[in-house]
């Protein structure tokens, strides 16, 4: 977690908004995100801290991720299968277990996850609680747009709850009706006709 230039942190008159709870990757325990008007900054209960200019970020990305493959799950299923169609005994319970284990597991381990990636080269991947999540991502990704922190804010307090599809209805709002064109036949085509 090293960056070749040092990001100042939030003063303290600016405002900012914490997102509590969340997990990055190769950071031991629960860890703090605090967005400015001018860098995002991840800091853990050790001290440990990570601090981003919103220049330097290239792209969010909020998705979902699995330990398990979804191919090792089908392969799971099909063990599943093989042991009650085709095997005996001891193998049969053996198999079968073993693909239970890894069928149930690629949907046990699904994570939500949002993705930054950086101007630098880096990838840092962040887990937590999917409305928080997409709230972060919703407002990194105004405020590159070039919205302030206030600004990014409106709008956003009813994204997730009034919505069953809360990106979608950011943008209906975003884009208007367009407006209706009346074409008018060619002359020559009335008269021919």
């Amino acid at each position: 977690m090293y960056s070749d230039t040092r990001a100042e942190s939030p003063s303290v008159g600016e405002p900012v908004e914490v997102f509590r709870s969340l997990n990055l990757g190769g950071v031991r325990g629960r860890v703090r995100a605090t967005l400015s008007d001018t860098q995002l900054s991840f800091e853990s209960r050790t001290g440990q801290a990570l601090d981003m200019r919103l220049e330097a970020i290239q792209r969010v990305q909020h998705h979902h991720t699995t330990l398990i493959p979804a191919w090792l799950g089908f392969v799971g299923l099909l063990l599943c299968w093989l042991s009650w169609r085709g095997l005996e005994g001891k193998l049969q319970s053996l198999i079968g277990s073993a693909g239970i284990v890894i069928a149930v597991s690629h949907f046990i381990t699904r994570r939500q996850t949002l993705t930054i990636d950086t101007s630098a080269g880096d990838c840092h991947s962040v887990f937590g609680n999917d409305a928080s999540l997409i709230r972060l991502c919703a407002m990194v990704n105004r405020m590159q747009e070039g919205l302030s922190l206030e600004e990014a804010r409106v709008g956003l307090a009813s994204l997730i709850r009034d919505s069953d599809y809360p990106r979608h209805r950011n943008f209906e709002e975003i884009l208007t009706a367009p407006e209706v064109i009346e074409l008018e036949p060619a002359p020559v085509l009335t008269s021919f006709l």
